[in-house]
């Protein structure tokens, strides 16, 4: 699971709180139930993992195929600038 993979499958987007992160994960995980889903639970484990993945990699720099050369960003905080050397 990267980071990317948790967002698209959360349908979050980068700038996330753990207030979206808690309702997205509620509301995929009661769609994609086993007692509910007929997948088999595939995309409740799925979904499962992504929240796991992205709470505890909460406050880490977002991958630098996401962000400019110029800037710094925390998901879930504010935006940080600094110089490239």
């Amino acid at each position: 699971m990267n980071y990317m993979n948790a967002l698209k499958i959360l349908g979050l987007q980068p700038n996330f709180t753990e207030e979206d992160l808690k309702k997205a994960y509620r509301r995929l995980a009661k769609q994609h139930h086993p007692d509910i889903s007929k997948d088999g639970g595939k995309m409740f484990k799925l979904v499962k993992e992504a929240n796991e993945f992205l709470k505890t990699n909460k406050g880490q720099p977002i991958p630098t195929a996401t962000r400019t050369n110029s800037q710094r960003v925390y998901h879930g905080t504010s935006l940080f600038t600094y110089v490239v050397k």
